[in-house]
C-alpha cells in the first residue's frame, strides 16, 4: 500500500515544440523482501512442519524486527 504525490508541468514553446516534466513521490507504509531462503516443508494430515536454513530478510517500516533481545517465541502469532 502506498500513496503517490505527483506534479506535472507542460509548456508550449512554439507551434511544433512542447516541453514537459513530471515528478513523482511515493510514500509507503512498509516493504520487505527475502533474497536468500533455504529450507523444507513437510505436510501431513494433521500437521505442517517448516524447517528453515538460511533466511535473509530486508525490511523497511517494520519496527517489530528492530527490537533487541527477541526470541523465537516472539515471532509466533504476531498478526
Amino acid at each position: 500500500m502506498y500513496n503517490q504525490v505527483s506534479v506535472n508541468y507542460t509548456r508550449e514553446i512554439n507551434g511544433r515544440l512542447r516541453l514537459g516534466a513530471r515528478f513523482k513521490y511515493l510514500m509507503g507504509i512498509a516493504s520487505g523482501e527475502s533474497t536468500d531462503a533455504t529450507g523444507s516443508i513437510h505436510v501431513s494430515s494433521d500437521s505442517i512442519a517448516l524447517r528453515t536454513g538460511n533466511l535473509k530478510a530486508n525490511t523497511a517500516g517494520v519496527d517489530f524486527l528492530n527490537q533487541k533481545n527477541l526470541s523465537t517465541r516472539d515471532y509466533v502469532n504476531t498478526c
